[in-house]
């Protein structure tokens, strides 16, 4: 039996949700999962020790941009769960990310205008967390990005958790606190790669002793500096689990 929560969450305009739905298709990091409906993301995500699926689709325009959302789990759904989910979507598809300005510098720039009238209404889709930005950095790193997006699946397929939803299976990256408890042989194991299992196990440390809210709060250059403590990450590494 699955317990559903729906909402709606409106984000910055101009919004294409097309666009999004286009960038996941693509996406390396996205490598081995459930192909997308053509008007619908589909998902899932493990949040303190639980695993919910959610449905999200368009019901307004670029201009007046509206998402609906479908939570799925097999309990109940608190309401400070649900609110932490919608600040994981919504900072997944960027939705509080304000354009103005930059299309307004963008359009003085006529070549960059090109580029910017075919992705209007694109916001950058990121990754469901910053830990799992962070595995995506050390697995990519010195690594062909279909082998790095097989070590993914294979920790996905390892220790994630995964829900059924419409009949396809859809996992959940682990958080930090699970990888956390294992040995680096564990590691090591699942991914074929001795290096790189150390490095994700240390990642894992860090991220599971770390509160959520202080990544949210904290300046910047703190978190780039900290992140930058954690071997394997390096500059542009960092920019990116930032960005």
């Amino acid at each position: 039996m699955h317990y559903t929560e729906t909402g709606q969450i409106k984000p910055f305009t101009p919004f294409d949700f097309s666009k999004s739905v286009d960038a996941l298709w693509s996406s390396n990091h996205h490598f081995g999962e459930q192909p997308l409906p053509s008007n619908r993301i589909i998902k899932a995500l493990s949040i303190q020790g639980k695993t919910i699926g959610f449905q999200m689709r368009s019901i307004g325009f670029v201009e007046e941009p509206l998402l609906e959302y479908t939570l799925i789990a097999d309990e109940p759904i608190r309401e400070t769960l649900k609110t932490l989910i919608e600040y994981r979507i919504s900072n997944f598809l960027s939705l509080e990310d304000d354009l103005i300005a930059f299309y307004d510098l963008a359009n003085q720039d006529k070549p960059f205008s090109a580029i910017v009238r075919r992705l209007y209404g694109y916001h950058p889709v990121k990754f469901m967390t910053p830990f799992e930005a962070t595995c995506w950095a050390i697995l990519t790193q010195r690594n062909l990005m279909p082998i790095a997006g097989r070590m993914r699946q294979a920790l996905l397929e390892t220790y994630g958790q995964s829900l059924v939803v419409d009949n396809a299976v859809y996992w959940a990256f682990p958080e930090a606190l699970h990888l956390e408890t294992l040995s680096t042989e564990e590691l090591s194991q699942c991914l074929k790669d001795d290096k790189k299992a150390q490095q994700i196990s240390i990642a894992a440390k860090a991220f599971a002793h770390i509160e959520e809210s202080w990544l949210q709060s904290t300046a910047f250059y703190q978190v780039e500096n900290w992140l930058l403590n954690i071997k394997g990450i390096g500059f542009s590494s960092a920019l990116m689990i930032l960005l």
